[in-house]
């Protein structure tokens, strides 16, 4: 459940593939119940399309047909402005009616359905693999794939006789039932990955032919159905965030969730040749900390700090300050798309426009005066 939970956290939609009556709705059930957290099941099997979609209820005053939401749809907003977590659990994704299945994935995407926000409720579907779908089954198609974090749902003889020991229920630490995203941890997910793809876009491997790696087309043989995307990597941008980042023992499973294997391991080839610094031990230390030698170690070192630096924080002014002590360590022209990122920064963050200008930027001359010329 670890998987899952990360995926809560951070709110990223999350797909369970896995044969009927494995415990996938026991073990969510489990989960809402630990989390103290409302749940709705949606089965394809049991959920008609009035169910899920609502029905039309004529005014003769108006002559109109108003959609009224599905009670659900209201089960789900109460317990949200009561304050309560919620979870959507989508059951057979594969078999919906195609009637319903825009209307499920415009919830994935948008967390709104039938008029009604349920921003901040989390989606977590589940879907028989390809191999063992009964005939009413359809693949699911490139966009729909594009929006979920993939899991391929196991459950050892292990885990399930606890969890049956244990009356299905589970013991959640209390730091893990928080959910939500670290800025600054995601600020630097974010920019690993932007310099990932700069630096590697132009760059195909000529013995396979890889696409580039922001975006690349989903195979047509049924396999993996995990494509990268900019929807895709931000999702896995999301997790990293709440994983531990890029370097953490899950980010590279959950990477492939999101992205496919391909991608996963390319990128994760192209990490490890940077042997990045940690950002918040440059920020805490930016006069003295060891920094990269090699050039593009060092360029994606700053861009990561820099980024972390600007990102919400109770501290952000002295954090800012402290990348330009930074980027004074550099030379110039390494030093500039960095300065760049400060700088729109300052202009569009009102903490950091009442924060004194350091020489270095007035030094960098050319970058500031194209954002203060923009900011204005």
């Amino acid at each position: 459940m670890d998987k899952v939970m990360r995926c809560l956290k951070a709110d990223v939609p999350v797909l369970l593939w896995g044969p009927p009556g494995v415990g996938k709705t026991s073990a969510l059930r489990a989960l809402a119940g630990a989390l103290n957290a409302h749940l709705e099941v949606l089965s394809a099997e049991s959920t008609s399309d009035a169910d899920l979609l609502g029905v039309r209820i004529v005014d003769p005053a108006t002559r109109t047909a108003p959609l009224a939401p599905p009670d659900w749809v209201v089960r789900c907003r109460t317990a949200l402005d009561r304050g309560q977590r919620v979870i959507v659990f989508l059951d057979e994704v594969t078999c919906w009616p195609r009637s319903s299945t825009a209307a499920l994935l415009g919830l994935v995407a948008n967390r709104h359905f039938a008029g009604i926000d349920l921003g901040g409720a989390r989606i977590v579907g589940a879907a028989n693999p390809p191999e063992i779908a009964d005939g009413e089954a359809r693949p699911l198609s490139p966009p729909a794939a594009n929006r979920w974090r993939h899991i391929r749902w196991e459950v050892s003889p292990s885990q399930w006789a606890t969890l049956a020991r244990g009356g299905y229920r589970l013991d959640i630490p209390q730091d893990a039932g928080r959910w939500g995203i670290d800025p600054a941890a995601l600020a630097v997910a974010r920019s690993v990955v932007a310099s990932y793809v700069v630096a590697t876009a132009q760059k195909p491997d000529l013995k396979t032919g890889a696409q580039p790696p922001l975006l690349e087309p989903p195979r047509d043989d049924g396999g993996d159905p995990a494509w990268p995307s900019p929807r895709s990597w931000e999702l896995a941008c999301r997790l990293a965030a709440v994983g531990g980042g890029w370097r953490a023992e899950s980010a590279h499973d959950d990477l492939a969730g999101c992205i496919g294997e391909q991608g996963a391991d390319r990128f994760a080839a192209w990490l490890s040749d940077q042997e990045l610094p940690d950002p918040e031990a440059l920020l805490r230390d930016p006069e003295k900390h060891p920094l990269p030698e090699r050039g593009d170690r060092l360029a994606v070192a700053l861009d990561a700090a820099c980024s972390a630096a600007v990102a919400p924080h109770k501290e952000r002014p002295a954090r800012w300050q402290a990348a330009w002590k930074l980027l004074a360590r550099v030379p110039r022209d390494i030093a500039l798309s960095p300065a760049g990122i400060l700088c729109k920064a300052r202009w569009a963050e009102e903490d950091l426009r009442r924060t004194q200008i350091p020489p270095l930027a007035i030094d960098l001359g050319r970058v500031l005066q194209a954002i203060d010329g923009g900011g204005k």
